[in-house]
């Protein structure tokens, strides 16, 4: 059984951080729809893939939770927020969802 992180931590930890030669951070949101992201999020869920139904949509209503804050979630920072805004507006297929129609 894994550990229950909160969904707004797991989704943080996969936002990456690159520093600029100005000093400047730049946020890049990729990583949350990542199969890593889905991966590290379902361990934190305490129960294997079997255990939830539909795992992926799960998933997906989380994040979009997430950025919502809908329920009362913890919001992403606003810096944090707009990057995975410019993710998850891109028309493609998360890569997590994707995964999991093969």
């Amino acid at each position: 059984m894994g550990s229950h992180e909160p969904s707004i931590s797991v989704f943080k930890a996969h936002i990456e951080r690159v520093q600029q030669p100005d000093g400047s951070v730049v946020l890049i949101g990729d990583g949350v729809i990542s199969r890593a992201c889905y991966e590290h999020w379902l361990a934190t869920r305490g129960q294997d893939r079997g255990e939830i139904e539909n795992p992926e949509k799960v998933f997906q209503r989380t994040l979009t939770g997430c950025l919502t804050a809908a329920d009362g979630r913890r919001p992403f920072d606003a810096d944090e927020e707009a990057a995975v805004l410019l993710t998850i507006r891109q028309k493609r297929v998360w890569f997590v969802l994707r995964w999991s129609f093969q």
